[in-house]
């Protein structure tokens, strides 16, 4: 039987909410025969999809699941489900929220009975099935004419703020022919797909009833307006204006308005797509600085006027600012006007947020204890922190042992004492910290750099004060269960504002540019497995070849523990004479031998081919300590300081060079982000979490084999452009959403500080 309509869900650990959501679709009015649901599972990691595929058995003529294995967002998700779409109505639902019984039959009904290119209703905001919030109404049910010139300019300057899918129904036809979609690896996808669709329609109807109910999810978007992805709105915001541009409706217009035009009947196409981008871009973006970023907001400011000035140069003479509705737009845009120092932009926005009874949110002044051990990464933090303006002890005593070490517990425990403090920081988990903090009763956060980390084997990690974060999405399941509500997901950062305080110099440029940059161990002084191969049999070393011979041809995913049956680890362990952790861990045999033995000399292994094969087919500056007699071939510069000259590698070679260690098996090394970070172009290889934050081939570039890696090379030193535009892609993306500030603010809210 043909279908009325198709309806994309896109789906992400909404396993508690798929009932609720398919039950209101179930029991339409519309009748459940005439729909055709198209769920989207994007990689959940709860039981979202094996729900799913449920549904789809009992219902196999209504209900397609699509399957993502790997996390692509919704704009990914809804572009795919609609190439599915089989009937001639398109309508969206977010699978944790639910519809009105009537919804479907009283839009499908309009849009057909007046062949309208799409129909709209109202909304609510609910926090469960009894609680809701009326938001603004439409205006009169009813039929408009958008070719009107008149009506079209009223319409638009109505809608810009009305950009939520799930509320419309629109003409497959309509979407499909003039190649309305929605924007990839990114959010508020649904801005820029509403924005094209506002252009294009020609006819549309609204139903002044609510009939979606938007659930107020406590972990979801609205709940999380602070959270930095909320600039994502400005890139959308620049891709639509670019869009348009492209598409040539920025033609409808001209460039020499001398006076700012009053009729309805006169605004352009290019008048609306202006103000839409200023809507968009800078007006709700500015408030929302104000509130939530008041500590940044002169410096958004500068950066979006900057924007506006190269965009919109005409933006002043826009008839939108003529509206009376637009009086607020207007104060926002006058900050444009003029050329304000920050001292006096920041009285203006106090009393601009004064004048609206909003104030903006005060950043809490954490105290916070930072127990240093070394790490690479605790500098960066140490700025971040101050950055933040956060109250921070440092404590530099060396650890004798991570575990038992009775002087380093009375320090701490003395420096706890002297001040209340709201929480102690460690870069990777250290036990005796945590034992420390569970006895005054001091929530002890702690960020994982490394996989293997072997103090999360110490059952001192399910005590309850604890808040571990963990950077690897495999470590992080496998420690969850230990303790399920205090471990959580945190991929690592970079020191974005350090790393480019400077400008590169003449000598830098002597000392630093090359086309190909590796720096780092060879991992063959690291490895445990050349201390101990001679003890092996000859069959348990050919085991052990095998596995890395296997795993060598294979990016993405670590197999190495899961080939290791029980026998092989027995034996292992018996000719290697095994030294078991301490009396109160809990020993992971097979994951230490996959990890510690076998993945590192597997990471020694691939390092050594790789570089073999750079260095003998291209020029290669190897920057490391290691022994490296078995690359004649390649310029071999010695040790890296990563404070003074890391950085300035990273910005001046063509190519940067990143291999993740084995035993990190779906994570992004901190390497990853420190290169990107300093603007440098990355090639590395392929892991599992990389999609999820990164657009390959846009923010940076991986490889799946030493072919393609050698090819890679071989295309980008020859394409300078696009390697250059690459890396600053990158670079943006880290300094927008990866850095040490962003991710230790986010970190602390989650951990309940």
């Amino acid at each position: 039987m043909e279908k009325l309509i198709s309806i994309i869900l896109p789906c992400y650990n909404v396993e508690q909410y798929i009932d609720r959501c398919f039950s209101s679709l179930k029991n339409q009015t519309l009748g459940f025969e005439n729909m055709e649901l198209i769920f989207v599972n994007d990689a959940s990691t709860d039981g979202t999809l094996k729900k799913l595929e449920e549904l789809e058995k009992q219902y196999p003529d209504n209900i397609i699941v699509i399957n993502f294995t790997e996390n692509r967002r919704q704009g990914t998700a809804r572009n795919t489900a609609l190439e599915y779409a089989s009937a001639p109505y398109i309508g969206y639902v977010d699978s944790d929220d639910w519809v009105d019984v009537t919804m479907f039959e009283k839009m499908v009904n309009a849009i057909r009975e007046y062949d309208c290119d799409f129909v709209e209703c109202r909304w609510s905001l609910s926090r469960d099935e009894r609680h809701s919030t009326s938001v603004k109404k439409l205006g009169a049910n009813g039929y408009l004419d958008l070719t009107d010139p008149s009506t079209r300019a009223k319409f638009i300057g109505d809608q810009i703020g009305i950009t939520a899918l799930w509320s419309k129904v629109f003409k497959k036809s309509f979407l499909v022919e003039n190649d309305i979609f929605c924007p990839e690896q990114i959010r508020y996808e649904d801005i820029f797909f509403c924005y094209l669709a506002f252009l294009y329609a020609k006819s549309y109807y609204r139903i002044d009833e609510e009939l979606y109910h938007y659930f107020v999810n406590p972990e979801g978007t609205v709940q999380r307006k602070s959270q930095e992805y909320q600039f994502d709105k400005m890139t959308i915001a620049l891709g639509f204006l670019d869009a348009c541009r492209q598409r040539g409706l920025l033609d409808d217009g001209t460039d020499n308005n001398n006076d700012v035009k009053k009729e309805l009947s006169d605004i352009t196409t290019k008048d609306c797509i202006e103000w839409m981008f200023l809507e968009k871009y800078y007006v709700y973006m500015l408030w929302e600085v104000f509130q939530e970023f008041s500590d940044r907001s002169y410096d958004c400011y500068l950066e979006m006027k900057e924007t506006i000035f190269e965009q919109v140069p005409n933006f002043k003479t826009n008839p939108f600012r003529s509206w009376e509705s637009n009086a607020f737009d207007n104060l926002m845009l006058n900050f444009l006007d003029y050329d304000i120092g920050r001292e006096d932009f920041e009285s203006l926005r106090d009393d601009l947020l004064a004048k609206f009874d909003k104030k903006p949110v005060e950043k809490r002044k954490y105290k916070i204890l930072f127990c240093k051990r070394g790490s690479i990464c605790e500098d960066g933090i140490s700025n971040a922190f101050k950055y933040l303006k956060y109250d921070v002890d440092f404590m530099t005593k060396k650890f004798e042992s991570y575990d038992y070490d009775s002087e380093y517990l009375t320090a701490l425990s003395e420096t706890m004492q002297k001040k209340q403090y709201d929480c102690v920081f460690t870069v990777n988990f250290i036990p005796i910290v945590a034992r420390c903090c569970k006895v005054f009763n001091i929530p002890y956060v702690s960020w994982t750099v490394d996989n293997p980390d072997f103090e999360l084997f110490s059952n001192t990690i399910e005590l309850p004060t604890n808040r571990i974060f963990m950077f690897d999405r495999s470590q992080y399941e496998k420690f969850k269960p230990k303790n399920p509500d205090h471990i959580y997901y945190m991929p690592l950062a970079c020191d974005y504002e350090a790393w480019n305080s400077f400008e590169l110099t003449a000598e830098d440029h002597r000392n630093y540019d090359c086309d190909i940059s590796f720096i780092g161990s060879t991992y063959e002084e690291k490895c445990r497995y050349n201390d101990i191969v001679g003890d092996l049999s000859d069959f348990t070393r050919g085991y052990v070849d095998g596995l890395i011979a296997a795993q060598l041809n294979v990016y993405g995913y670590n197999f190495l523990e899961d080939a290791m049956t029980d026998e092989f680890v027995k034996q292992f362990k018996k000719e290697v004479g095994w030294y078991p952790l301490g009396e109160d861990y809990t020993e992971d045999d097979r994951a230490i031998i996959a990890d510690t033995y076998v993945g590192y000399k597997c990471t020694e292994q691939e390092r050594f081919l790789t570089l073999k094969n750079i260095s003998e087919n291209f020029n290669l500056d190897l920057w490391t300590l290691s022994d490296t007699s078995r690359f004649p071939k390649a310029n071999v510069r010695g040790g890296a300081d990563s404070i003074t000259m890391m950085p300035k590698i990273f910005k001046c070679s063509k190519i940067n060079l990143s291999m993740t260690n084995r035993p990190i098996r779906t994570g992004m090394p901190l390497r990853m982000f420190d290169t990107m970070g300093a603007g440098g172009f990355l090639l590395t290889n392929y892991q599992a979490e990389i999609p999820e934050y990164f657009e390959i081939g846009r923010d940076l570039e991986v490889y799946e084999s030493q072919e393609d890696l050698l090819n890679k090379i071989a295309y980008y030193l020859e394409h300078d452009d696009e390697r250059i535009q690459i890396a600053k892609n990158g670079q943006e993306k880290v300094k927008n959403e990866h850095s040490y500030k962003i991710k230790l603010e986010k970190m602390l809210k989650i951990a309940g500080i």
